[in-house]
């Protein structure tokens, strides 16, 4: 890979790409919070790929590299410079691949690592955007009415999404609310008009509306139904007294699907917002960004769920490309040095034991940032009780256990030595909790991680 000035063009160093991806964090609040690809390249007047290739360290002309730099604040030399330590701690390990060209030596990066647990913070370098996903939310976000529905198994970054469409609407001068159903006490899920009651509470305390609050219990003492108390409350004491549109992030709605009554009258309001903001002033003003880990099972007329209009997003695990930009950003830099040896790939490797899911590709390159483990030993040690992943795998395994169908469902998926058929609705259980994947009607375990370890610990050892 050339890195210099060569006719060919010039490309990014690691060192460097780690600066890139630094500036973008550091420039998002100039830029509004929306520093993606596309962006780069509409800012600098060239094409995403080639924006693309330069962040991949592929060679691009010298003029579309200035262009690409100077968007982000900085130097085309300090970027492109091919004498960085990252280079020659690779000519170290060359000069010791006859001992154990396998044995991890984690880089001194400028980047502080992040624990892998929860959503990715606004500002974190470790964040790999899955174009278009971002960009086509930023857009849709700003139209009137908008309504957003986001789904994938849990830990596949569905909240870190959210919080970045929230902040880059702030960023464009909307007020936002973010509320989680996991904060709902269990109580208030069993009568529709406590519940709508304390979500108009907490839309009016995330915006900090003392007036709304104080204005709320007179509201709720009319003789209206539940569903018209909410909409007119929303409408007069919130979108009324707001001059911005307003985002309003509902998380974890899967919350409702075990209260099939509340779920049909909630989601049917939801609906119905959004089908009334096409013609109502003050509620076009309110856009909605809903989140969600299942299948909706919940019977819903078409007419009434807010599940089959808007923008429609489900996201995917990532790409090999994807798992080496990341890998990059943590100082791991095998993916490009050792594929060499002995037709080894640990991006293969590591790929089949996690697959490209999210959170558990981030606690294997935290991991691996952060010990001396060679990827062989870390791909040994993780199915196990020992390993990085214990607590997220004994997790799974108590809420199998808590469910027979489940765990008979899982106990047969990690037997078999191919795609099983299973009960449809037991199939798209499992896969919202992230176990398996779909192959046309059958399932399979999603990666070699939960494979072994749930092989083992469901009693078929083979």
């Amino acid at each position: 890979m050339s890195t210099g000035g060569a006719s060919r063009g010039v490309c990014a160093t690691k060192i460097g790409v780690q600066l890139l991806e630094q500036a973008k964090v550091t420039r998002r609040k100039q830029y509004g919070g929306i520093l993606s690809y596309e962006f780069i390249a509409e800012e600098a007047s060239i094409s995403p790929k080639t924006v693309q290739r330069f962040f991949n360290q592929e060679n691009v002309s010298r003029e579309n590299a200035i262009a690409i730099c100077k968007v982000l604040g900085l130097s085309i030399v300090d970027v492109t410079n091919a004498e960085d330590k990252t280079n020659r701690l690779f000519s170290k390990k060359i000069s010791k691949k006859n001992s154990d060209p396998l044995v991890q030596e984690p880089l001194q990066s400028p980047l502080t690592l992040e624990v892998p647990e929860g959503q990715v913070p606004i500002n974190s370098s470790f964040y790999v955007e899955r174009l278009p996903i971002e960009t086509d939310c930023y857009r849709a976000i700003q139209r009137a009415g908008a309504l957003i529905r986001i789904k994938a198994p849990r830990q596949m970054g569905k909240t870190s999404l959210m919080s970045r469409i929230l902040n880059s609407a702030k960023h464009s001068g909307s007020q936002t609310a973010f509320i989680s159903l996991q904060e709902v006490d269990s109580d208030l899920l069993q009568s529709l008009d406590r519940f709508l009651y304390w979500l108009c509470a907490r839309i009016a305390n995330r915006l900090k509306m003392d007036e709304g609050l104080e204005n709320l219990s007179d509201e709720w003492m009319t003789t209206l139904g539940s569903k018209s108390k909410c909409r007119d409350y929303l409408q007069e004491y919130i979108l009324e007294n707001l001059t911005t549109p307003l985002v309003l992030g509902l998380d974890e709605v899967d919350v409702l699907f075990e209260c099939p009554q509340i779920a049909s009258d909630f989601f049917g309001l939801l609906r119905s917002w959004h089908e009334e903001a096409k013609i109502d002033p003050t509620l076009e003003k309110l856009r909605l960004v809903i989140v969600h880990s299942q299948e909706v099972y919940v019977p819903l007329d078409v007419n009434q769920s807010p599940f089959n209009v808007g923008l429609a997003i489900e996201l995917p695990e990532f790409k090999d490309e994807q798992i080496v930009d990341l890998a990059s950003r943590h100082g791991v830099d095998w993916a490009a040095e050792w594929s060499n040896y002995s037709n080894y790939s640990p991006l293969q490797e590591l790929r089949a034991m996690v697959a490209g899911h999210p959170y558990l590709v981030r606690v294997a390159l935290y991991e691996l940032a952060r010990s001396r483990l060679s990827i062989k030993e870390f791909v040994e040690i993780s199915p196990t009780e020992e390993g990085p992943y214990q607590d997220h795998l004994r997790r799974h395994l108590i809420n199998l256990q808590q469910n027979q169908a489940l765990m008979k469902a899982m106990r047969e998926v990690v037997s078999a030595n191919g795609p099983i058929r299973v009960e449809s609705s037991i199939a798209f259980k499992l896969k919202s909790m992230g176990l398996v994947k779909l192959r046309k009607n059958s399932i399979v375990p999603l990666c070699n991680l939960y494979r072994t370890y749930f092989r083992d610990r469901l009693g078929n050892n083979q």
